[in-house]
């Protein structure tokens, strides 16, 4: 006798961006209430932030996830990599100059 074929449809749930820009409404509000600071001293590097509190800053992406899920598990946290928020003038004042400067 043969098995009978089931035909089953996977469902995955991604919240879109308004849903997690509620979800972490408090480290998005936080994250923007020290971002000269953050620019200023750690660009390029990764910050995890719960709630109103600044977690730690992390050399790479893995470093930072890992810390998050151990001290919060599922979360919510926002784990975001410091970028400028005016690149052109970063590349100005970070450029190495070449010979034709």
């Amino acid at each position: 006798m043969q098995a009978p074929q089931v035909n089953a449809m996977v469902m995955r749930y991604e919240p879109g961006p308004s849903t997690a820009h509620l979800v972490l409404k408090s480290e998005l509000e936080t994250y923007e209430r020290l971002r000269a600071d953050l620019e200023a001293k750690y660009t390029d590097e990764w910050v995890v932030v719960h709630g109103d509190e600044l977690i730690g800053v992390y050399r790479d992406f893995k470093d930072a996830a890992r810390e998050a899920g151990q001290r919060f598990g599922r979360g919510p946290y926002l784990i975001r990599q410091v970028a400028p928020t005016n690149w052109m003038e970063y590349v100005k004042l970070h450029r190495k100059p070449n010979a034709n400067d």
